[in-house]
């Protein structure tokens, strides 16, 4: 089974004190050194590595065909610095599942992932109470890449920052259906290939940085409840600007 890992030894032991790893289904949860163990030579491997670790920050890179990941890290702020391009080794599934942590920071520019029919990114509600900010890079999906999901027992708020990012789907490309998450796009293109809505929001939206929004066979934005606020930039729907 492929776990995507290049982690050196020292840190492994260290790594799981720190965190409870289990798997779910056929999904590592970060740090994923644990699943390095024994295993030889990890260290060869492309995917997800520890960077760094201290009491109240862990990094990551992360490049190559990689496996569905988990985040569970109570309490610490999580980096994740993409260093080279990334493809979902199969290719459904959601690549980066966030659970907890306290904030998340992805660093994409320069580099595309490519999450195949599955989504790159979900925030489950239940834990979840920080900022996610990615800045830069391609996110690619022929579903939906980027999705904010909403859990009626949790009243968690949180925010979303997405800075110069260019994401391409196929179905929706922000699909926020929180109604206690923000989403702040600052500049950027994000664009859709079906008949759905390239920004689907149902709680806060803001836009700005004079980002692209366009849909080739469906539309811009779709509010279904909350709020929307657009600064300035271009939106195409279905051909019209």
């Amino acid at each position: 089974m492929v776990f995507c890992v290049r982690v050196q030894k020292k840190q492994e032991e260290s790594t799981m004190k720190n965190i409870g790893v289990r798997v779910v289904s056929a999904t590592s949860i970060l740090p994923v050194s644990a699943f390095a163990a024994g295993e030889g030579t990890p260290d060869a491997e492309p995917g997800v590595a520890v960077q760094e670790e201290d009491a109240s920050t862990v990094t990551y890179t992360l490049s190559g065909s990689c496996n569905n990941q988990t985040i569970n890290m109570p309490g610490k702020d999580v980096i994740i610095n993409i260093t080279g391009n990334v493809t979902s080794a199969t290719g459904k599934g959601i690549l980066l599942r966030v659970v907890t942590a306290k904030n998340l920071t992805i660093n994409g520019t320069g580099y595309e992932v490519d999450a195949g029919s599955g989504t790159f990114i979900t925030v489950q509600d239940m834990e979840f109470d920080g900022k996610l900010t990615i800045e830069g890079g391609t996110y690619k999906s022929t579903g939906i890449v980027l999705q904010l999901m909403e859990n009626e027992s949790s009243t968690n708020s949180y925010s979303v920052v997405l800075n110069h990012v260019t994401i391409e789907a196929g179905n929706i490309a922000v699909a926020n259906q929180n109604k206690n998450a923000a989403v702040n796009i600052h500049g950027g293109k994000y664009s859709n290939s079906f008949q759905n809505a390239v920004l689907l929001n149902n709680g806060v939206l803001t836009v700005d940085g004079n980002a692209v929004v366009e849909s080739a066979n469906g539309i811009a934005v779709q509010n279904n409840a909350g709020t929307v606020t657009f600064k300035n930039g271009r939106y195409t729907s279905a051909g019209t600007t």
